[in-house]
């Protein structure tokens, strides 16, 4: 009480092995020469967790990005990614070659998690996708748009039918 908050560095490897297992702040194994493990933070300053449990401390690249949607898709199965699906010899007419190497679906990990929580998570982000068209489409045609989700409302601010101003607030629709 009255003193400063103390995080253990534990308290961030957990939530990293967590990240980690749906290809977060990990090498994906996709089929390139270099890949990155993102920038992985240093500090563990009591803030930098609360930071971290929202996905804000640290930063990850875009392979990383699609690896962990497709583990979602995929109901938690993390697979191996690839560009290619096959590899085929060349042919001196318009016909396709014949096939070389079949790229298959290589799991590498499974996350450990219920699969009714995968299913709310898909679920969450089908919800998301579908506001942001129905915001998109609603602004063609005004200003303020208030949606009422739960005990939450979301208020967007279009003006100028360009750029977003996106706001939550956990209260009844704010006043004019």
């Amino acid at each position: 009480y009255d003193g400063p908050l103390e995080v253990p560095k534990e308290s961030f490897d957990k939530y990293r092995d967590m990240f980690n297992e749906y290809g977060l702040g990990v090498k994906t194994g996709i089929d390139l020469p270099v890949e990155s493990v993102g920038v992985i933070g240093d500090r563990y300053d009591s803030g930098l967790l609360l930071d971290f449990s929202i996905g804000q401390y640290d930063t990850y690249t875009p392979v990383q990005i699609s690896s962990y949607i497709s583990t979602i898709a995929s109901s938690g199965n993390r697979y191996k990614l690839h560009f290619l699906k096959e590899i085929r010899n060349s042919s001196k007419t318009d016909k396709i070659g014949n096939l070389k190497k079949k790229i298959e679906p290589e799991l590498i990990h499974k996350v450990n998690l219920d699969p009714k929580y995968i299913d709310r998570i898909k679920k969450l982000f089908i919800f998301f996708h579908s506001l942001s068209l129905l915001i998109n489409f609603f602004h063609l045609f005004y200003n303020y748009i208030y949606i009422k989700f739960f005990d939450f409302v979301f208020v967007c601010y279009n003006p100028d039918k360009l750029v977003d101003d996106f706001s939550v607030t956990k209260s009844a629709k704010p006043e004019n």
